[in-house]
């Protein structure tokens, strides 16, 4: 396998929708807390659109959530796929909520 297919097979396979994602995003109503804690290997997993969850709790506006995932372990400085970090790109959208 080339190195540019095995790179494309791990990217695919890091890049997925997780349940802390998903409760961010209000897809799941599942606690944020206890997910986190069960999961605590997905605080800082990229989705397919390259953000973590973090990035998504900080578009959203979502102290809270920001919070509880920075508790968790959560990295503010991970690089999204459009070059933003999570404390960046919610300063640049300036607090709407």
């Amino acid at each position: 396998m080339s190195h540019k297919a095995s790179q494309g097979r791990e990217d695919h396979i890091s890049r997925k929708s997780t349940l802390i994602r998903d409760i961010i995003l209000g897809f799941s109503s599942y606690q944020l807390e206890l997910a986190i804690a069960q999961q605590p290997f997905n605080v800082d997993s990229l989705d397919e659109l390259g953000h973590t969850p973090l990035h998504w709790a900080a578009l959203r506006g979502d102290i809270k959530a920001a919070r509880m995932l920075l508790n968790g372990g959560a990295k503010v400085d991970t690089i999204s796929q459009d070059s933003f970090v999570a404390l960046g790109r919610y300063i640049s959208l300036g607090k709407r909520h």
